[in-house]
């Protein structure tokens, strides 16, 4: 038995060994952008002050059909900020004038652009409105169009802006680019995804199966082997490493696995209501309301309506977290919803619209103020309403009214899966670290999976010769 584990141990040896080296040192890349990399200084959009008093109901714009209606402040005055169809710049018209203000949307852009980068003082290059995704801003991203606001700084800052939501796309430099790249085309060998997604999809698998078996092979000679004393030397090292790094090579490799087959086979499902809006109906403005921080026609079962969100009274947190987009921030704002015909408050609820939008729910919404390991921080959107229907979860902007994500039974299983085998998220609560140490923690796993390679590779040619000696 134990010349059959070595001697299949020593055939996977060489494989294996450079599979795990070249995994482990682009799975490094992750964590060293996470702590050397640009991050944004604000989580959240910047909260307005909007004005209703004085304003006109939108029905007296020299337009017809628009896909979204907000009401947004700019220079102390309010505004009727204005999505056509298939034009992905907005309008904005002075909400007491009517008066049409030109480049508005770059406007607002730049400013958006300086609140999450905290770039106060820098020229601002270039804006651009970018409506596909592209190497520099890739689908991950989510938000589409967004302008790109490229700064006058050392480091080559570009800030990804969409000014419908006043959210943050991307916030991005050229060495963050450069780390993207690697990682994605070592780690995930995304150059394949688009031209040879099967190929890509047998590389990896086969790489990560015989890193699992190799794994198995392992422990069990270390089982196997009833020596008193640790040999010295490489053997040694390696063997003591191996009971070290044993359980996360098959943590991570396993977890990997799973998580390439179900997300090769899921789509992202984001669906948008592009439905025209007639903006000669919309005859009155919320009635009652002075101030909110967020005004906007909302397409629900009851029809259009207003949707006012008032912010509540919170203090300001005093220290940025470079983890926040991780963990979200929890609601501070009310919401109530009025008729575009007299302005009156109706019995309605974002809850409703949670509903609708997800259909066939089958229990009452529950607000997901922040990311959790069903609902990862690469969903962007924050809140959300987690909605429970027959075919599994379905999590919904009522804000924006689209659904953000669909998690089925598996797919709940497998980020649950990856969340706390590959990006190690258990440690946070079991050792009650941040995430800043777990990651510290997970990239010294990685650089102990890559010490062990090296030693066994480095091993290799030696043991194989004493084993054929032993064997003839």
């Amino acid at each position: 038995m134990l010349a059959i584990l070595y001697k299949w141990h020593l055939r996977l040896g060489v494989i294996a060994g450079t599979f795990m080296i070249v995994w482990a040192a682009s799975g490094l890349i992750h964590p060293l952008l996470s702590f050397t990399g640009i991050k944004p200084l604000a989580f959240t959009s910047p909260v307005e002050s909007v004005v209703v008093e004085g304003a006109k109901a939108p029905s007296f714009l020299p337009v017809q059909n628009v896909s979204a209606v907000r009401v947004v402040s700019a220079s102390g005055k309010s505004l009727y900020q204005l999505t056509l169809p298939n034009q992905p710049e907005r309008l904005y018209y002075n909400a007491e004038t009517g008066i049409l203000l030109p480049h508005a949307d770059v406007a607002r852009a730049e400013k958006l652009a300086r609140h999450y980068s905290g770039e106060k003082t820098a020229k601002v290059l270039s804006t651009t409105l970018q409506t596909t995704f592209d190497k520099n801003y890739p689908p991950i991203n989510k938000y589409l169009p967004v302008w790109r606001v490229a700064f006058d700084r050392p480091n080559g800052l570009a800030v990804y802006v969409d000014t419908g939501e006043d959210k943050l796309g991307s916030i991005n430099t050229p060495y963050k680019q450069t780390l993207l790249w690697l990682f994605q085309n070592i780690h995930t060998l995304k150059f394949l995804e688009s031209r040879a997604e099967v190929m890509r999809l047998g590389i990896i698998t086969c790489a990560m199966l015989i890193i699992i078996a190799m794994a198995c092979l392992g422990i069990a000679l270390l089982w196997t082997l009833k020596r008193p004393k640790m040999p010295k030397g490489g053997r040694g090292m390696h063997r003591r490493l191996a009971w070290i790094v044993w359980l996360p090579v098959l943590a991570f490799a396993g977890s990997g696995l799973f998580h390439l087959w179900v997300q090769s086979t899921t789509t992202t499902r984001e669906t948008v209501q592009v439905l025209p809006i007639d903006i000669a109906a919309i005859l009155s403005l919320p009635q009652g309301v002075r101030m909110a921080n967020d005004i906007r026609l909302s397409k629900t079962p009851k029809g259009l309506l207003w949707r006012v969100e008032m912010a509540l009274p919170s203090m300001p947190d005093a220290t940025p977290n470079p983890h926040a987009h991780h963990m979200g921030n929890p609601l501070k704002t009310k919401t109530v919803y009025f008729s575009v015909d007299r302005g009156e408050a109706v019995p309605f609820a974002d809850t409703d619209i949670a509903v609708a939008i997800a259909e066939q729910a089958s229990g009452t919404p529950t607000l997901l103020p922040m990311f959790s390991p069903e609902y990862g921080f690469a969903n962007k959107r924050l809140p959300v309403w987690r909605v429970e229907t027959p075919n599994g979860l379905v999590f919904v902007d009522a804000k924006a009214g689209v659904v953000a994500a669909r998690v089925s039974p598996l797919d709940k299983t497998e980020l649950r899966s990856f969340s706390h085998l590959h990006k190690g998220q258990f440690l946070d609560q079991l050792l009650g670290i941040s995430h800043t140490q777990r990651d510290g923690i997970l990239a010294g796993i990685a650089t102990l999976i890559i010490v062990i390679s090296v030693i066994g590779l480095w091993l290799h040619p030696r043991r194989r010769r004493t084993f054929k000696k032993k064997v003839a």
